[in-house]
């Protein structure tokens, strides 16, 4: 396909998308807004993209739906979030590609609107010409709907970001007060799904420094909660000794995970959603039972190195790279609708 007069557009109700592309860097960004804002940056290399900030929600959800959005599409290609899909602000003359990074079937079973949402988007998603997914758990979950073509991009990363010093990881080593006769685990990402509460029921709480990030300060006496800086979040995991991923809701992938086995740290998951793939194929342990999760932290770090370079080893092909070029090619090969 020509590269002349091809337009992209993504179409999201993303504040923090828009905030990113306004240059506003104080908001805070999920990873699946990390992973589009990359896949931007990598099309914008040889297509022109843009962000279509008419399809940002700031309004109720009935106005939303009310909304003609359509009518504001200048592209060709249109690369859409869940929500809009749901809503079904599309326009079909254009080639339509859903980016599903993961759905909580859980959640959205728990009221009327959530059942609406997850009933259309299951409807529309067969409608697009192309779903985007992270993992082969979601490839799975989506051709069993019956889309049309569906493809996974990995999460990747510009390797040369996760290479830590001495001196940065002295200086957070100090910033967190860590006692140096014990082992560092961070627990993850305080917030509901992730498991952090219901680890700390069975973790050995005195054996080890436990950190757990969020805005957020915990009520808890028994960790650490602190908020980190994009910058700082790489060197807390480079400083830990073992990573837990104990989600309970159904990761699209698991971006911290992955960080971890960049720093060569090792991970402990519980395996859910896509996330089973990344550490089944990257050699870290799975636990499915909590009863399990001491023995388990102390076999990972009796082996701390050698899983940190087998879990290295899988995660390092996931390069900027790769993710640029396989985001090139699957737009390289879109047909233009007449």
């Amino acid at each position: 396909m020509s590269e002349k007069g091809l337009k992209i557009e993504w179409l999201t109700k993303s504040n923090a998308m828009k905030a990113y592309f306004e240059g506003d860097r104080t908001t805070a960004f999920t990873g699946g807004t990390l992973y589009e804002i990359d896949a931007i940056k990598s099309i914008i290399t040889k297509y022109p993209v843009s962000v279509n900030f008419h399809f940002v929600k700031t309004e109720n959800i009935i106005k939303y739906l009310y909304k003609n959005h359509v009518k504001t599409i200048q592209s060709d290609i249109c690369v859409v979030d869940p929500f809009v899909l749901a809503c079904n602000k599309l326009n079909y003359d254009k080639y339509n590609i859903a980016m599903i990074h993961h759905i909580d079937e859980s959640i959205a079973q728990k009221s009327i609107f959530g059942k609406l949402f997850l009933k259309r988007l299951k409807q529309h998603l067969k409608k697009v010409d192309l779903v985007i997914v992270v993992s082969k758990y979601w490839k799975d979950y989506v051709d069993e709907l019956g889309v049309k073509k569906s493809q996974i991009i990995y999460n990747s990363y510009n390797l040369d970001e996760f290479r830590i010093s001495e001196e940065q990881r002295n200086q957070l080593k100090e910033k967190l007060q860590l006692d140096p006769a014990k082992p560092t685990i961070y627990l993850g990402k305080l917030g509901k799904g992730k498991g952090v509460e219901k680890v700390m029921e069975f973790i050995n709480v005195e054996k080890y420094n436990l950190i757990a990030t969020g805005k957020n300060d915990s009520s808890s006496n028994k960790y650490k909660s602190v908020f980190l800086s994009r910058h700082e979040f790489p060197i807390l995991l480079d400083v830990a000794d073992i990573v837990l991923a104990m989600s309970t809701m159904p990761e699209g992938w698991n971006r911290i995970a992955h960080e971890a086995l960049l720093m060569k740290t090792p991970v402990i998951g519980s395996g859910s959603g896509g996330m089973m793939e990344l550490l089944q194929n990257s050699g870290q342990k799975i636990v499915h039972d909590l009863t399990n999760l001491n023995m388990a932290i102390e076999n990972g770090l009796n082996h701390k190195d050698e899983l940190g370079v087998i879990g290295y080893s899988y995660v390092k092909q996931f390069d900027s790279e790769y993710f640029k070029r396989e985001w090139l090619d699957v737009i390289d090969q879109i047909k233009p609708k007449l």
